[in-house]
């Protein structure tokens, strides 16, 4: 299926090293498959990634002792922003703080990589102009949305929704028409964003 992003977004994805994860760690560091741990003005934190389907991610900014979690923040589009505390007391800007010193200490160790994934894409063809966005909520759950605008302007925009972004469409959400004709033109923005997404030099 598709990794279907806009290309000017840079995703924080990390990629862990093969001996950090048979057990080699330094006294402040530790890693696993999914991210690391680091030390943040006497407190330890750990930044994580979450994938979903097609390789979607998003990362979590966390920090817990034992069963009490005292900060959990996410960052859904994985380009080094905070976008939404969900338990603590700390603010946007503190958990922004924390998260860009992790993600400098991850890139010091080597833990992290920064690749291009776009989560936008669009594409054209005779009758009408395509805008295919991809999210990723705070719970992983992933889902596309595809807007379909008529380019002469002489039928109403529709806009859909791929719940799974399997490839299947789960509703309508704005304008009139049919599934099959829907079907047709979602399977050819897949298609073609999967071609560029193949042609693209990384």
């Amino acid at each position: 299926m598709n990794n279907l992003f806009q290309n000017k977004i840079h995703a924080v994805y990390f990629i862990l090293c093969m001996y950090y994860c048979i057990g080699c760690s330094v006294s402040d560091h530790e890693s696993n498959l999914h991210g690391f741990s680091f030390n943040y003005l006497g407190k330890k934190y750990q930044i994580e990634t979450g994938t979903g389907n097609f390789e979607l991610g998003y990362n979590i900014l966390g920090c817990r002792e034992k069963d009490i979690v005292y900060l959990q923040a996410v960052d859904k589009e994985q380009d080094g922003v905070i976008d939404e505390v969900i338990i603590g007391n700390c603010g946007l800007e503190e958990a922004n703080r924390i998260y860009q010193y992790g993600i400098n200490y991850g890139y010091e160790l080597g833990l992290i990589k920064q690749k291009m994934f776009p989560r936008k894409f669009e594409t054209n063809d005779q009758l009408y102009h395509y805008v295919l966005k991809t999210y990723v909520l705070s719970t992983g759950i992933v889902f596309n949305r595809l807007l379909i605008e008529h380019k002469m302007k002489l039928r109403s925009n529709v806009q859909l929704i791929d719940m799974d972004a399997d490839g299947n469409i789960n509703r309508i959400e704005e304008g009139i028409s049919t599934m099959d004709e829907l079907e047709r033109q979602y399977k050819y923005v897949i298609d073609k964003g999967i071609i560029r997404k193949q042609n693209r030099v990384c």
